[in-house]
């Protein structure tokens, strides 16, 4: 995304009703760095930022369980690398 967009989604899933997922990413060109963020209706808020560089990207994010789920558990950190090999 560019500098100072925002993004949302709505999706209705087969079986599942009122399910909301609503969101950020914000980007940074200069620096190439960017904030994100999630919230799911289930209950769920994943937050995290990134790093690109061009010729690769770092992502980390953490998913915090502040609903029911919580009793299974305490959260998940997520590491991510991107490496653009080829040129288009």
């Amino acid at each position: 995304m560019r500098a100072g967009t925002s993004a949302w989604s709505h999706w209705l899933q087969k079986g599942y009703k009122n399910i909301i997922d609503a969101g950020f990413n914000f980007g940074m060109q200069n620096s190439g760095i960017y904030p994100e963020g999630v919230y799911h209706s289930a209950k769920t808020l994943d937050l995290g930022f990134g790093l690109d560089k061009g010729t690769y990207a770092l992502n980390f994010n953490y998913n915090l369980e502040i609903g029911p789920i919580s009793e299974y558990t305490n959260g998940v950190f997520e590491p991510a690398i991107k490496l653009r090999l080829f040129k288009k």
